[in-house]
């Protein structure tokens, strides 16, 4: 969402994506001061403009613009699956969102605190979770991000809840005390 502060008297905002070299207009606002604008392509370095306008019987007449240069969200991660699970430790895995993609921060959700805590970032589209008690159940998250000269300048949401879980030990030495 693209938001703005209000201009006094205005009839309305309208709203310009840079596009090889132009600005396009997508929106036209003629309530509120903010616009989601659909269709941007995932992790895209885009340059948005808004320009107020006032409308009257003699024509129109346009403010002075405003723009602002952002990379645009990747897609969200919407599951995650669990292999190579044992006693201790298992494997998570998700799909990669989007191509320009290059970073993962993996998140466990914390009983005591209420609350998500990274545990990794990584560059790839799994990740081995170790050292883990037998019989626990343990709830991820994952968020896609793209980053450039070691910043973040772009992630997606955490919105998929995994709940996954490590073997229980297995039952041993089976023994009859007395038979009934």
């Amino acid at each position: 969402m693209i938001k703005w502060n209000k201009v006094k008297n205005v009839t309305g905002y309208k709203v310009y994506v840079l596009e090889n070299g132009k600005y396009v207009c997508k929106k036209t606002v003629k309530k509120g001061a903010s616009v989601t604008l659909k269709g941007l392509k995932d992790c895209a370095y885009t340059t948005v403009s808004v320009v107020g306008y006032i409308s009257s019987t003699v024509g129109t007449a346009y403010g002075d613009h405003c723009a602002k240069s952002f990379y645009t969200k990747p897609h969200n991660i919407t599951e995650i699956t669990q292999s190579n699970k044992t006693d201790t430790s298992y494997t998570l895995s998700w799909k990669k969102p989007s191509e320009a993609v290059n970073r993962y921060y993996l998140y466990r959700y914390n009983d005591k605190k209420g609350k998500y805590e990274r545990i990794a970032v990584t560059k790839k589209t799994s990740y081995t979770v170790k050292g883990l008690t037998p019989g626990t159940v343990q709830r991820y998250t994952v968020m896609a991000a793209l980053s450039k000269d070691g910043k973040v300048v772009s992630k997606s949401e955490r919105v998929c809840n995994f709940e996954c879980s490590t073997y229980l030990p297995q039952v041993k030495k089976l023994r009859l005390d007395s038979a009934t």
